[in-house]
Formats: C-alpha cells, structure tokens, sequence
C-alpha cells in the first residue's frame, strides 16, 4: 500500500512538470457514505451494545451525508483523453439506529442514535474520455485513501432522560481493539459536465465510488465478516491552466 502512495505521489509531481498541458481545479461536493456492513457484522454491532450497555432493540444501518474538498490536476495531450489525480479531503461514515424495548432485562424504551464519521486523504487515478464536443466526460480509476481520523458520536433518549456522548476511534488493523483500517482503496466512475467560464472550466459531476477492500478491521479466515463504504457524491470544480 505505501508503494501504492508514492506512485501516486511521483504521477502528481509528474504532471505538475508538464505544467503547459495540465489544469488545475479546486473542488467542494457533498458525498452519500453508506457503510456496506454484511449481516454477521452488524450482529457484532448488536452484540456489543448489549454487552456495553445493555441494550436489546432492533438496529438499522443508513447512509449518512459529509463533504468533499480538496483539489485536482488533469493532463489532457489532447481533446478528448485525459488523466487526473490529486489530494482529496474525503469525508465518510456511517449512521446506526437502534429502538430499544430493554435495559439489562428494564422495560425502559428508547432510541439510540450512533455516527461514525471518517477522515481521509486521498488520491484519484483517472482517465477521461471526452464525449465529442458535448462537454461531458466519463473518468474511471482507482483512488487510495488514507484514514487521518475517525470519531464517534452517540444520542440516547430513554425513560424520560437522554444523553450524549462522543471519543475518538482507533485506526489500525487489529480487530480487537481497532474500528477503523488505516487504508480503503475503492474504485471511481465519474461523469461530469463541463462549461467554458472566460477561458477557465467551470465543471459538475456525479461519482460512484464503492470501496474495493474493507474499511473495518475483520478478523483473519471471517468470510462472512466486512465492510465497504459505497459512496456518490456530487462536486463542483473550476479548472485553472497552469501557465
């Protein structure tokens, strides 16, 4: 995976040498983060609440929303093929709902309200194809992310009382003791419309983006155990050539 990163770190340096043919594109977008948890996983889930809280309910997973900043370079030798990459600040996550019927064995009744939100550094390998001249563009590619963060945040309500709570996760690989892997390389499609502001592009697309290897520490021989994130998002990017 490290030699992963400096590949993709030599390809940016790269273009910014042939800086007479490359573009370069702040972006801001927002991104749809659904966990992609398998059902053995998101019984450990259940499990762990019973175990640390005492709570039996019924759970449910959903996407959540985060946002998307960083920016990008695109090499183009010509009209209608490119190649893009640069540094991303990608935000993802995971939402659980639990409504709970029981207490450690209480007949107190409520809701529980947990998010996972997840930092990552990453760095998109694109290439584009232009369609004619109707200013779109499809992109495929791999990205590598890099988990820098991941916290928690938790709201429960119950028996007339409520409370919150928030910490720090673990990134690492240890199933024990870790929540979060520290790397997720997931797979791109991208389709973008493109206008001419002045002699700038200003540029909107959609990205599917479904994680290729699993974002929650499994434990070794656990076929049945994983977990990729599933995300599409929207962003805007204004490309800038660089002279």
């Amino acid at each position: 995976m490290k030699n992963l990163l400096l590949l993709s770190l030599v390809t940016i340096f790269s273009l910014v040498s042939l800086a007479q043919e490359v573009k370069i594109a702040p972006i801001v977008g927002l991104n749809g983060s659904y966990p992609g948890l398998s059902k053995a996983t998101q019984n450990d889930y259940s499990n762990a609440l019973y175990q640390a809280a005492g709570i039996r309910g019924t759970t449910v997973f959903m996407p959540v929303i985060r946002a998307q900043t960083g920016a990008l370079l695109e090499y183009s030798p010509n009209d209608w093929l490119s190649f893009q990459t640069g540094l991303l600040v990608n935000l993802r996550g995971a939402k659980m709902v639990t409504k709970f019927s029981s207490v450690w064995g209480t007949s107190v009744t409520g809701k529980l309200s947990a998010k996972t939100n997840i930092t990552y550094l990453e760095i998109p390998l694109l290439v584009g194809v232009g369609l004619g001249k109707s200013g779109v563009k499809v992109r495929i590619g791999p990205s590598i992310g890099v988990a820098v963060s991941a916290k928690s945040f938790v709201l429960i309500t119950g028996g007339g009382e409520s409370d919150t709570n928030s910490e720090k996760l673990n990134i690492g690989n240890d199933p024990l003791v870790d929540t979060v892997k520290p790397f997720d390389v997931s797979a791109n499609l991208n389709i973008a419309k493109q206008w001419s502001v002045g002699e700038q592009i200003l540029e909107l697309s959609i990205n599917l983006q479904p994680s290729l290897s699993n974002w929650v520490p499994i434990p070794a021989n656990s076929s049945d155990y994983y977990g990729r994130h599933i995300t599409v998002g929207i962003r805007a990017a204004y490309f800038f050539a660089v002279k």
